[in-house]
């Protein structure tokens, strides 16, 4: 555009009386220059008004808002014209000058334009508007996560009852319980999870599922396989005999994540054809802290504490046919203070694995006439010891001149249908350490071993792998003995550890029969 054409258009943008004062200002950017200088709009002369240039006063009539470059056809005048500020818009292009459609109204906000000194380079796209001001920066998120709701409290939340909430849950629903006790009693067929409140500061030691009580029942049920998970909680029992079980699983499993169980008169857990994982949990005070038939039970950092007088077992199988089993793993934990054998796994058709990882078992009496103290065992018991895992103070007392172990006993039928056991350590960690077998009254016990003692039946159907590995200290009267039934009667006594291996075969080839001769 020549300079003489420039100030034409300066003057009748300027000039209240001009004819074209009104209309929008040029096309912006190469497009309007081109329609300018070259009289594209039906090659007659073209003044700017608003962003984009507009012909003769005949080529601006218009009937819709379609037939405008700006988007706006005035309805009275019938003529296409730009909208000042303060006014309606959809888009910049509809407003005048260097006004700017912002939040749909035209508002004078466009960034000046750039010093004429810096040249912008072809084909640079324009920066956004910027406002104008200080702003003052927003503050960066710190990812703080809320606390969610708890379901159940005393007041504002869904439920006030831990029962209500279990029976209106729907399946793989989390429960939250807010601090308190909280008296429960529900079964579920659906997947669930309950646990303390955070938000709230719940912990094991304040968020408290009671058993009602006089009444016995069950705090909390699986059943048609439903998986129950608990965590950061304590399962109180009533402390009576009459008191029931924490949990039952009839084919249905249970997970216990930082959990505490305490003071049931019959047993915490009643596991049947179902499954129980433990991990930071802690059974104390309970008469039992495990029945099972037919079931497994995983405890990772799992203690169990006995008080000494009335609690039982920490873990009793119940005897099983030969196509079921039960299997028993515990790494790392505490087994103490049970007065009728820690683990007592009756003669079964079908095998019960034992395996301790790492477990220290102390200060445990022998019950079932006073024979292994902490494991009390029989046909198709299954022992496997290994780790720093570690026997200690466990007390048996042999009455009437029976052979008894002090920390552990494994006796196998004489008759001709026992089946097999098998005693096996692992590495040289394990230990056993002033562990006894006393006789009581005027009975007399030369071979009871202080530490391990084997019976078996005619038939040497036990199984024995470098027992001897492990370390034996101050066990009485002895460490070890092994008694092997005869057929006619009588008996031969093993004492001392001699179940070592020949060094002329490994110890999967030796047989039982050949033990006491290495």
């Amino acid at each position: 555009m020549d300079d003489r054409r420039f100030d034409r258009l300066t003057r009748a943008l300027g000039g209240a009386t001009t004819r074209r004062a009104g209309i929008g200002a040029a096309l912006a950017g190469a497009i309007g220059t081109a329609l300018w200088s070259s009289g594209a709009l039906g090659g007659k002369r073209s003044e700017p008004e608003g962003p984009c240039g507009n012909g003769s006063r005949a080529d601006n009539i218009c009937s819709a808002d379609r037939d405008c470059c700006t988007n706006h056809c005035d309805r009275i005048s019938r003529r296409c014209r730009c909208l000042q500020r303060g006014e309606r818009c959809k888009s910049n292009q509809s407003c005048c000058g260097s006004h700017a459609c912002i939040d749909s109204v035209c508002t004078s906000n466009k960034p000046p334009a750039p010093p004429t000194s810096t040249p912008v380079p072809t084909g640079t796209p324009i920066p956004t508007a910027t406002p104008t001001g200080t702003l003052t920066p927003s503050p960066t998120p710190t990812n703080t996560p809320v606390p969610e709701p708890c379901t159940v409290c005393a007041s504002g939340c869904q439920y006030t009852s831990v029962n209500d909430a279990i029976k209106a849950a729907a399946d793989g629903s989390t429960i939250t319980v807010a601090p308190g006790t909280w008296i429960t009693y529900a079964d579920s067929s659906r997947n669930l999870t309950i646990r303390g409140c955070t938000a709230q500061g719940g912990s094991t030691s304040n968020v408290i599922l009671q058993e009602r009580s006089p009444y016995v029942g069950v705090v909390v049920g699986s059943i048609k396989g439903a998986t129950i998970t608990l965590a950061n909680l304590t399962i109180a029992g009533n402390g009576t005999n009459a008191s029931s079980q924490a949990l039952t699983a009839y084919g249905g499993h249970f997970i216990l994540d930082g959990v505490k169980i305490m003071n049931f008169g019959n047993q915490a857990v009643q596991l049947s054809g179902g499954s129980l994982t433990a991990t930071s949990t802690i059974f104390s005070g309970n008469r039992r802290a495990i029945r099972m038939f037919n079931a497994t039970f995983t405890g990772t950092r799992t203690d169990f504490y006995g008080d000494g007088k009335t609690s039982l077992n920490a873990i009793q199988v119940l005897s099983m046919p030969a196509d079921e089993s039960a299997s028993i793993t515990i790494t790392q934990g505490i087994v103490t203070g049970y007065v009728d054998s820690a683990f007592l796994l009756p003669d079964s058709d079908g095998p019960i694995n034992l395996t301790l990882d790492g477990v220290v078992v102390r200060n445990n009496t022998g019950g079932n006439g006073g024979a292994g103290a902490a494991i009390n065992a029989g046909d198709q018991a299954n022992i496997l010891l290994k780790g720093a895992t570690a026997f200690r103070s466990n007390r048996a007392t042999a009455s009437k001149g029976a052979t008894d172990g002090g920390a552990i006993r494994l006796k196998i039928k004489s008759s001709a249908n026992a089946r097999r056991a098998s005693l096996k350590i692992v590495g040289n960690e394990v230990e056993f350490r002033n562990n006894q077998a006393v006789p009581t009254g005027s009975a007399t016990c030369s071979t009871c071993a202080g530490a391990i003692e084997v019976e078996c039946n005619s038939k040497m159907q036990v199984e024995f792998s470098r027992v001897r590995t492990a370390t034996y200290t101050s066990n009485s009267p002895i460490n070890c003995a092994l008694l092997e039934r005869a057929s006619g009667g009588g008996q031969k006594e093993v004492p001392n550890c001699n179940y070592g291996c020949s060094r002329r075969r490994r110890p999967t080839d030796r047989r039982p029969a050949e033990v006491g001769r290495a």
